[in-house]
């Protein structure tokens, strides 16, 4: 099939002409399932020489094309897909468009490449791991990048896939033969401060998350290879971030990076404690990470304790700390105080923390007064916002408080309506003159 004429076609459905558009779509909805339509599609997706503008709107042709097209429903034995030929050809020059494309087309592969990998791997796609691993092993550090999103899309396809009927079984070759080599990229990158770095290294956690969200693979049961894993990433959740590296602007520091990156190893960190860090827990039962979740909870509890008390600690000394970073690491102490032994360790803290931290998350502070001023209606949507809590810091703290009293009441309760008693009294005692609103 001539690659110029899909171009001009995809041109015109960028027309500002109704009936031009209308023309070149029913055309190219003509061409769906021609021999060699999909497979002149991810050339232009390939194409330097193609407007960038056209390279993406091919790359979101090809992805619904391949999302509606690729598979026949088992109901439907006369409904019509993309030819075996043209699969074949996406399936081996995929991972490279991905690798060199704009990031606008990037998007739109890994989209796609997401569904080709629920449909064919690994079984009728054996060549894909070995040819992301040769990519990973480049000297070009954008070749690796775009082969870390590779990594990142093939391991996602066993997120949510839980242990049993051996559904995991190639995730832990996934995680065998990549995760030395990808442990070994990190090691470099974590020690660099570019935003090129710290893009990959999200790329990395995102990984790791998506491999141990559900089950523990084998390897990461090694103590030696967990322990090495978790040393990295508790070098990257305490890695120094000074003002001076971060944007001036509010808004452009929330999008930083690097915060970006500890927002996601602080959440593996919980996830593994919560999920699998306590012998007690139905998860950590099974034979094979009980073991496991003892040594967690023994060796790796107690130094990630340490760290999320000087995450929120930040607060404490007037610094910037992310609210979404904020809120797990409250989340993460919330978790302690379940946990008998690390309740002890986290127990001297508890007086410090509730009164010159978690406290200020609940209080009604100048944002808030500020944003009730301005726009009181996004004030009232933002409180009662359901997606907002999993990454709201004053509704961590709620929880905290809440466990606090539930579980270690007759320690805590008192303390805490004692602080908060001489809180109301101090504002009873000022002039009204002088009162503020909250």
């Amino acid at each position: 099939m001539d690659p110029s004429q899909v171009v001009y076609l995809l041109n015109a459905t960028l027309s500002a002409s109704d009936a031009d558009r209308k023309i070149a779509e029913e055309h190219l909805k003509k061409l769906e399932l021609a021999p060699g339509f999909p497979s002149t599609l991810l050339q232009i997706c390939s194409s330097n020489e193609v407007n960038p503008a056209l390279r993406q709107s091919a790359a979101i042709s090809l992805k619904q094309l391949v999302r509606s097209k690729w598979e026949k429903p088992e109901d439907e034995p006369d409904f019509k897909v993309i030819a075996d030929a043209d699969k074949t050809v996406v399936k081996q020059n995929i991972v490279e468009v991905l690798i060199y494309a704009p990031p606008r087309v990037r998007v739109q592969m890994g989209i796609m490449m997401n569904d080709i990998v629920e449909s064919e791997y690994p079984d009728n796609w054996p060549d894909l791991l070995p040819k992301i691993m040769s990519y990973l092993s480049s000297s070009d550090v954008k070749v690796v990048d775009g082969a870390l999103e590779a990594l990142r899309v093939t391991v996602k396809r066993y997120e949510y896939i839980q242990p049993g009927k051996g559904r995991r079984k190639p995730l832990q070759t996934l995680v065998e033969t990549s995760f030395p080599v990808v442990f070994t990229i990190f090691q470099t990158l974590i020690v660099r401060n570019e935003i090129e770095a710290a893009t990959m290294v999200k790329t990395v956690c995102k990984i790791f998350w998506s491999a141990v969200n559900y089950g523990i693979p084998p390897y990461l049961l090694d103590d030696q290879n967990f322990m090495n894993w978790m040393s990295i990433f508790l070098q990257l959740l305490q890695k120094p971030l000074p003002d001076s590296m971060l944007p001036a602007d509010p808004d452009d520091r929330k999008k930083y990076p690097w915060w970006k990156c500890k927002k996601w190893v602080a959440n593996i960190f919980h996830r593994l404690f919560q999920r699998y860090g306590d012998p007690k827990l139905g998860d950590a039962k099974a034979a094979d990470t009980l073991a496991f979740a003892k040594r967690f909870s023994a060796k790796y509890a107690p130094k990630l304790l340490e760290a999320f008390l000087g995450l929120v600690n930040i607060r404490r000394t007037g610094g910037y700390l992310l609210d979404s970073v904020a809120c797990t690491s409250i989340n993460f102490l919330t978790s302690c105080i379940r946990h008998p032994q690390i309740y002890k360790l986290l127990k001297p803290h508890l007086d410090i923390l509730f009164k010159e931290i978690i406290f200020s998350y609940l209080a009604f502070g100048d944002a808030d007064q500020a944003l009730w001023e301005e726009d009181p209606q996004e004030y009232l949507r933002r409180e009662f916002d359901i997606v907002e809590e999993y990454y709201n810091p004053r509704s961590a703290s709620v929880n905290f408080v809440t466990d606090l009293a539930r579980l270690r009441g007759k320690m805590h309760l008192n303390p805490m309506m004692t602080f908060v008693g001489e809180i109301l009294l101090k504002y009873a005692a000022n002039p009204t003159t002088v009162k503020c609103l909250r």
